[in-house]
């Protein structure tokens, strides 16, 4: 079974950062950057989570779930104050050209 960083790396291979570049070198590691560290942060670009975001949807089927897809299910986690909450941080990344809190927070969910 794959785990979501390996669906990560399979959308990713060059890491999530611009130009692949990697995190601060790790402490101990003798100044050495873990391979793994070029993914810890969320894309730059938004359509590289999309494509991540996507790719893990399609590959679990989620998405078809009635508490992802219906509105009108009893459970529905995509509700009013998290379709608000989205937009604003999709409008925060437009204008400053960096990923929002959210994006950060979710990334760092992962």
């Amino acid at each position: 079974m794959r785990t979501v960083l390996d669906v990560v790396k399979f959308v990713l291979p060059d890491g999530s950062l611009p130009n692949g570049s990697l995190d601060a070198p790790e402490p101990g590691n003798g100044g050495a950057v873990s391979v793994s560290a070029s993914w810890l942060n969320v894309c730059i670009w938004p359509a590289d989570l999309f494509a991540v975001a996507a790719t893990i949807a399609s590959r679990c089927g989620f998405y078809a779930a009635g508490a992802f897809s219906a509105p009108w299910a009893p459970v529905n986690v995509c509700g009013e104050s998290y379709r608000k909450a989205v937009m604003d941080a999709g409008k925060q990344w437009r204008s400053s050209g960096e990923p929002p809190k959210l994006a950060r927070d979710l990334w760092g969910s992962l």
